[in-house]
């Protein structure tokens, strides 16, 4: 369309006659709304027409119609547009245009004059940042860097922040002991961070030699079982119950065995049970075998479990004139702590001794040794070693 066409008559832009009829065109057309124009608002509008928005006082001119799509500029008057960014205060238009850029490091903003665009673009975009580890490199994905925790290690996070805590328990400092012989109760030391606990059963009574007209050697009891374990003191709390296993008492004799020793254990967290008793030797004029208690005790609920050993078999012989005889009670197992338990339990015996009794075990859980006789009253075994508790505590 040409200018000619342009709705200008009576502006006198033209012809300073045309206030006077020369030319008189329709005056340009001026349009009041409460709001912009826009691409649709080109039905019954002629190039040059006039818009003003009565809300803003922001002034439009129609530049140019493309069959039913419009194009309206502003018309600005000393800057009268503005940008405000996050600082610095509003910027105003210079000869009509306002400046977008980036700061060429971390963005860069491309403009499209055609399609009235504006690109804004990171540089290197969020992936490109990286995280070196003394094991590798993290990259975050989708914006996101996942920070986790491992042993000892715990991570929380609060708005723009991380916290990385050591949850593992600190270096000790010292060392303290405490030792349980009877039942009682077992009272953390002050500052206590972890302990150790080892228990061991009581061990079994030995068998007795019975008495009569022969020869008789009882067998040694079974030592107790062991248990250890590694406990924080968030585990052990303000106490813990203690139970000492008792040594079993050694057979009488008159009785076949003696008694198995008794289960020590620390509240629920560990036990060792008792190891069984040893056998009376039976009373023979030839020779006789006999079988030691061969159920020791057994450690559980802790790191390190074991069962303890059992007690030694015993041998009897006495030759058919009835002029020597051999005797080998058997000696109690040996605990944990090393020794054989209730060792030298009348051991063997030489010609013309006419009774003995059996060793008591030596070391905490040791089984007793068996007893000894000759044509005599007989000889008891010895009485199985109570339990232990060993507590030692890091501080």
């Amino acid at each position: 369309m040409s200018v000619g066409n342009i709705n200008q008559g009576l502006n006198g832009l033209n012809s300073p006659l045309s206030y006077m009829g020369v030319n008189a065109s329709q005056p340009s057309q001026f349009r009041t709304q409460s709001f912009d124009p826009g691409i649709n608002d080109s039905k019954n509008f002629q190039l040059g027409a006039w818009w003003l928005n009565t809300t803003t006082l922001g002034l439009w001119y129609l530049a140019s119609l493309n069959g039913h799509i419009a194009t309206w500029l502003q018309v600005t008057l000393g800057g009268t547009i503005t940008l405000t960014g996050n600082s610095g205060g509003p910027v105003t238009s210079l000869a009509g245009n306002i400046n977008v850029v980036g700061d060429g490091v971390t963005a860069t903003i491309v403009g499209n004059p055609a399609t009235h665009t504006l690109t804004v673009s990171v540089i290197g975009g969020v992936a490109a940042d990286s995280f070196v580890t003394n094991a590798g490199t993290a990259t975050p994905l989708v914006g996101v860097l996942n920070i986790v925790g491992g042993t000892g290690i715990s991570t929380s996070g609060a708005g723009n922040t991380v916290t990385i805590t050591n949850t593992a328990l600190p270096p000790a400092t010292s060392i303290a002991m405490q030792t349980f012989t009877t039942s009682g109760t077992y009272t953390p030391t002050a500052g206590m961070q972890y302990c150790i606990i080892e228990v061991v059963g009581g061990g079994g009574g030995g068998g007795s030699a019975l008495a009569g007209s022969g020869v008789s050697a009882g067998t040694g009891g079974a030592s107790g079982g062991y248990s250890r374990g590694v406990y924080t003191a968030a585990a052990i709390g303000a106490s813990k119950a203690v139970t000492i296993g008792a040594g079993g008492a050694g057979a009488t004799v008159i009785q076949t065995e003696g008694a198995s020793g008794g289960t020590t254990s620390v509240g629920s967290l560990l036990q060792a049970t008792g190891g069984n008793a040893g056998f009376s030797g039976a009373l023979t004029t030839t020779v006789q075998y006999s079988i030691g208690g061969n159920r020791p005790g057994t450690g559980s609920g802790g790191s390190v479990n074991s069962t303890g050993s059992c007690g030694q078999n015993s041998f009897s012989f006495i030759n058919d004139a009835g002029t020597w005889f051999i005797l080998y009670p058997g000696d109690g197992g040996a605990s944990v702590f090393g020794g054989a338990g209730g060792s030298a339990g009348g051991a063997s015996s030489l010609p013309g001794t006419e009774a003995g009794a059996g060793v008591n075990g030596s070391n905490y859980g040791g089984g007793g040794g068996g007893g000894q006789q000759v044509y005599s009253t007989g000889g008891i075994g010895g009485n199985g070693s109570a339990g232990v508790v060993i507590i030692t505590e890091y501080i």
